[in-house]
Order: C-alpha cells, then sequence, then structure tokens
C-alpha cells in the first residue's frame, strides 16, 4: 500500500482483504479513496456490500449487491476465497427485515 497507494487494484484488494479481516469501517474507506479516482467496477460494489452487511447494514447491503450482480455469481477477484465471498453473498440475499 505504502509504494502505490492510488494503484486501483492494490486499493481494491486491499478492501477485500480488510473485508475479509472483519474491518468493515477500514474497507469501505478504501472504496471510498478507489471511487475518488476511478470509476467502480462490481467487484468493489460487492466488497461494500460485504462491508456494509458486516456493520449490520443489511438493507443498504442488500441494495447494494442487488444492483451489481443480478445473477447467483458474485463478482469475486482472483485470489480472494470463493466461498468467503459467496456465503456473504447468499447471506446478504436472504436476509430479510425482521417484522
Amino acid at each position: 500500500m505504502d509504494k502505490y497507494p492510488n494503484d486501483g487494484n492494490v486499493l481494491l484488494y486491499t478492501a477485500f482483504a480488510a473485508a475479509r479481516e472483519e474491518k468493515p469501517d477500514v474497507a469501505l474507506r478504501y472504496i471510498k479513496r478507489l471511487g475518488k479516482r476511478y470509476q467502480l467496477v462490481a467487484a468493489a460494489d460487492f466488497c461494500q456490500a460485504i462491508a456494509l452487511a458486516q456493520m449490520g447494514r443489511w438493507p443498504v447491503a442488500q441494495s447494494c449487491l442487488l444492483k451489481t450482480c443480478r445473477s447467483r455469481y458474485s463478482p469475486i477477484l482472483p485470489g480472494i476465497p470463493f466461498r468467503w465471498g459467496d456465503s456473504w453473498a447468499k447471506r446478504i440475499r436472504r436476509w430479510r427485515p425482521q417484522p
């Protein structure tokens, strides 16, 4: 991160790493920095949805996820564990408000 602080791929992978370590506030900070310099890709929106869900902001996470990935497949990056991303996508899709 120190060597390439504004590289889009580095920012995106760092955001996923923060989400993987259950640090959603850090992940959202990197996604915000990424969005200031680049147009966000589906994988960034997916990472944002995971971070929002980790913070308990399920309705926003669900709308963010549905905005980017309408199919059942999640836009995960190479090197990011597929099962981890897929399990988050399933949890976010299945979330329903409690009555």
